[in-house]
């Protein structure tokens, strides 16, 4: 039990992050400039977010982003829970030349405001099941080359992007 309160837990042995109804308000975490909830090392392995109940992330300084991954491996976000994450610039990014963010179950729902906001950010990207909403004000998923994939073979997608105020 990671904040001694059941909301957010860590297993080492199998790099997984369970989320039981956490709510996160604040600046963010200095990460090179940027802030960030939740920051992730994947360097070594996969990681895997669990979501239990309802959760929400909110990132109130400037370039800010709800969840971030460094590495090359894969993170799953899995889970019959929910998640909401506002924030100014990333919803969930991943900086890595390979590896996915995969959806496999929970509800999330992403809110990004600023000048370049992204909802998902990824080397790739694979929707299995669950539902995902993004309002973003300038991309809704990005992946980061030509040679990236975008899988989706189950869920629910809504993308709502509004570029110069034109949705």
């Amino acid at each position: 039990d990671v904040l001694g309160d059941g909301t957010v837990s860590y297993d080492p042995k199998t790099n997984t992050l369970t989320l039981n109804n956490y709510t996160y308000e604040g600046e963010g975490f200095d990460v090179d400039g940027g802030y960030v909830a939740i920051q992730l090392d994947l360097y070594e392995n996969d990681v895997t977010i669990i979501l239990k109940g309802e959760n929400v992330i909110n990132v109130t300084g400037e370039n800010t982003a709800g969840i971030i991954a460094f590495g090359d491996y894969n993170l799953n976000i899995e889970g019959d829970g929910s998640i909401e994450i506002n924030s100014t610039m990333h919803g969930i990014g991943f900086q890595g030349e390979s590896g996915a963010i995969t959806i496999n179950g929970p509800e999330i729902v992403i809110n990004t405001e600023g000048a370049m906001t992204t909802g998902i950010w990824a080397p790739n990207f694979v929707m299995k099941a669950g539902s995902l909403k993004i309002n973003s004000i300038t991309l809704g998923i990005i992946v980061i080359s030509e040679s990236s994939k975008i899988d989706i073979n189950g869920g629910s997608i809504e993308i709502s992007v509004s570029v110069a105020g034109n949705t």
